[in-house]
């Protein structure tokens, strides 16, 4: 019995030696922006890989003049192209948002993101905050 005690504890010291816990590829913290940000590479996997995204952005000030911005997340699952993301506006209660999403991303395609006016006004643009973090799951 204490032999078969001690061959369980070596066996799960082993596999919890072996669990991976997340690994931090991307962390962004951009204040007071007030453009259109070009898709950017955030990650480029050499072998297929699972990320979690946590993103939060704000607006700076709320005001009427109807302006919003989106910041999306965009990776190849293997199927198609896929996007996902926050979006922000001054004059409602969504001048707040925070999303946690997961993409598959196949080897050799770049999670990329950007920022774009959501709100199709082009009149004054209204400066927002995006804080996100990247990790690698698998």
């Amino acid at each position: 019995m204490c032999r078969l005690t001690i061959c369980s504890l070596v066996i799960l010291w082993t596999c919890s030696a072996f669990a991976q816990s997340p690994v931090i590829v991307a962390n962004v913290s951009l204040l007071n922006q007030i453009s259109t940000i070009f898709p950017t590479t955030l990650v480029t996997p050499s072998s297929d890989a699972l990320y979690r995204i946590t993103a939060y952005m704000e607006m700076t000030k709320t005001n009427t003049s109807n302006w919003s911005w989106c910041a999306n997340f965009f990776f190849n699952d293997g199927l198609r192209k896929r996007g996902v993301g926050v979006e922000v506006e001054t004059n409602s209660d969504n001048d707040v948002s925070s999303g946690v999403f997961v993409a598959a991303d196949k080897a050799g395609v770049p999670l990329t993101y950007s920022v774009t006016d959501c709100s199709g006004t082009k009149r004054g643009k209204e400066p927002f905050n995006l804080f996100f973090t990247i990790e690698q799951l698998q």
